[in-house]
């Protein structure tokens, strides 16, 4: 389900199809460079399920990112919730195929997501 278009990406709610191509960035050490350790299989269920329950209790969570010419897995983007300062917020995060980075598709993405978030979740 399309959730947002931009001029060149589809972003669509996730789903347990999508396992394989999350792992073409949860196996990369250096696109997960920021985060604790790669990620298994039972990792990317996990977190599958977790933007499935973010989509039912938040109307957002990070959605699949995909070329709109031919379909292609990019990455993923959205708006998730974090705990900072104690407080609950919701932020922007994103994690891209690193053959995607360095062609704006971050920023691209980001900025939807964000546009998103304001104008129709409020």
């Amino acid at each position: 389900m399309t959730v947002i278009e931009t001029e060149r990406l589809i972003l669509r709610k996730m789903d347990f199809r999508d396992e394989d191509n999350l792992m073409k960035i949860f196996s990369d050490p250096i696109a997960m460079r920021f985060y604790p350790s790669t990620k298994t299989r039972e990792d990317a269920k996990k977190w599958i399920q977790w933007n499935l329950n973010n989509y039912e209790k938040h109307s957002a969570g990070l959605w699949i990112c995909e070329f709109k010419e031919n379909g292609d897995f990019v990455g993923m983007c959205g708006i998730v919730p974090q705990i900072v300062d104690e407080q609950h917020e919701m932020e922007i995060g994103y994690l891209l195929v690193r053959e995607h980075w360095g062609k704006g598709l971050a920023t691209e993405a980001a900025k939807a997501s964000r546009d998103f978030g304001f104008n129709v979740l409020k």
